[in-house]
């Protein structure tokens, strides 16, 4: 290149980059890792006592039942026996449900840091939730229905809620305690979050 007209004190000039601005992250991950955390930790300490008390839910259920027997509720013992078929899979279900809740403190804890695999994480909580949201559908919706008819046909006074007012609750519970899954799938799956997590 031509030194003419240059001073002896002028560098050449070179091909200067603009400093890059810095990132603005998304609160999302931040705010969701700390809910995940809340969530987690309740969810740990209210199925770790069930899963590790390793009791029946048939054997809990007489019990609760022979308690308020006396209150016009008839609880014959036949018809706990109809709830033997749901133990193992409740047993499963809160193993089920331990695990996940681990896996939503780990999430948490991506998130915060703002770490990629915290959404990922996220998205396995979320789908793994929801899967055990079916599961429970599928026992008490399904293997529970013989003693669900049992208990009203020994209780007149529920025949006005039929076994089909036993479902509704059951699935009123499900789909409320499904609401938090569904909102993080949309939530870590936007484009500013995935792009503040990159």
């Amino acid at each position: 290149m031509s030194q003419k007209g240059m001073s002896a004190y002028q560098p050449e000039r070179e091909e200067v980059q603009p400093p890059e601005l810095p990132l603005n992250r998304s609160k999302i991950p931040k705010v969701l890792g700390i809910i995940h955390l809340c969530f987690g930790g309740l969810a740990i300490l209210s199925t770790g006592i069930g899963v590790f008390q390793n009791k029946k839910m048939s054997d809990e259920l007489a019990v609760q039942f022979t308690a308020i027997s006396g209150e016009g509720i008839s609880i014959p013992a036949e018809l706990i026996e109809k709830l033997r078929v749901i133990d193992f899979p409740v047993q499963m279900a809160g193993y089920i449900d331990l695990a996940i809740s681990v896996l939503l403190i780990a999430a948490g804890i991506g998130l915060l840091k703002y770490f990629k695999w915290g959404r990922v994480a996220t998205n396995v909580y979320a789908v793994g939730s929801l899967l055990a949201k079916c599961l429970s559908v599928y026992i008490w919706c399904v293997l529970a229905t013989p003693f669900f008819e049992g208990f009203i046909e020994a209780n007149s006074d529920f025949g006005i809620i039929g076994v089909s007012g036993f479902r509704g609750v059951m699935l009123a519970s499900l789909f409320f305690s499904s609401v938090y899954p569904l909102v993080c799938l949309f939530l870590v799956n936007k484009k500013t979050v995935q792009r503040s997590l990159e």
